[in-house]
């Protein structure tokens, strides 16, 4: 087999890739930054949120063999806030992208090339571009996380073919790539969010500004989406559940409080809406998920009364 160049050609670029940590798998959390190690055009920068102080030893160690950028939180601040943090420092240090990455997630060098090279021609060609990102697959179910409006229903899409970028409604973090001008343009994370479509409401609030997110599919990057899948009883969909009730808290209070957040036509409102009601419905028809019930109707209260940041502060 050939060679593959990694090294950007599009432009001389510095990446800082950008990992929120908490409580994590060292040895899985190894095996996705050791590629980076000794990459003269990419940084890795870890934010963590844990509060298991051996795992906050192991990473102190870790960065020290990786040599990565560490910063401790001082204990879980949520997702958003742990990457503003990592992004403020990053663009002190000159870097013009930043890329993305669960700590759970691996994406390959070449991948990364790809999604920079994207970023840049696709810019080129005159399209405001929020962000780019590989097509990710669910390593359990084998299904594309790939989510496009279809009129006003946000709907999830299966491998595309060809190898033309997808314009899709936004991105889900991990994986995504873009630049510190774009953030500076859109703005940085919800940090009163602290987790759960935070990914959702940044895509969402650069279409509402005219930028635009697409999936490249020369770029390819597995992902487990939630704690468990499951199939949803119908064609060939899954759901994805977390194994903390309380995320169905976040994730109920937080859609409603994206609905005033972005900007949105009156009819995508109302299709995001009932993707929560359906939620509720399924959990309700789920004997083992009505431990999450309280959560989701606690932050259904919360979202109306606009009350934001971490449920137990």
């Amino acid at each position: 087999m050939s060679s593959i160049r990694v090294e950007p050609s599009a432009v001389n670029s510095r990446v800082a890739i950008i990992v929120v940590t908490f409580n994590s798998e060292i040895s899985k959390l190894r095996s996705s930054l050791e590629a980076f190690k000794d990459r003269s055009w990419i940084s890795v920068f870890v934010s963590d949120n844990s509060t298991d102080m051996e795992v906050r030893s192991s990473l102190t160690s870790l960065a020290q063999d990786l040599s990565f950028f560490y910063e401790y939180n001082n204990g879980n601040v949520g997702i958003g806030e742990a990457q503003n943090r990592a992004i403020l420092r990053a663009r002190e240090q000159g870097h013009e992208y930043a890329l993305f990455l669960d700590d759970d997630s691996a994406i390959s060098v070449e991948a990364i090339s790809t999604l920079l090279n994207s970023f840049v021609s696709i810019s080129a060609s005159g399209r405001l571009v929020a962000a780019v990102g590989p097509v990710i697959t669910d390593a359990r179910s084998q299904e594309s996380l790939i989510f496009r409006w279809q009129g006003s229903r946000l709907r999830q899409y299966s491998l595309p073919v060809g190898d033309s970028p997808i314009e899709v409604a936004f991105m889900l973090s991990s994986g995504s790539l873009t630049s510190f001008e774009r953030l500076n343009e859109i703005g940085l994370m919800r940090a009163d969010y602290f987790i759960d479509h935070v990914d959702l409401e940044w895509g969402l609030r650069a279409a509402a500004r005219g930028y635009e997110s697409f999936v490249i599919p020369a770029a390819f990057m597995t992902h487990s989406l939630g704690d468990t899948v499951a199939s949803a009883g119908r064609g060939n969909t899954f759901v994805y559940s977390h194994a903390s009730h309380k995320r169905g808290f976040y994730q109920s209070r937080n859609l409603l409080l994206l609905l005033g957040d972005v900007e949105l036509a009156a009819l995508k409102k109302v299709a995001l809406l009932l993707r929560l009601m359906r939620s509720l419905a399924r959990d309700l028809s789920n004997f083992h998920s009505w431990r999450k019930l309280p959560y989701q109707v606690l932050g259904i209260w919360h979202g109306i009364r606009g009350l934001r940041g971490p449920l137990d502060p």
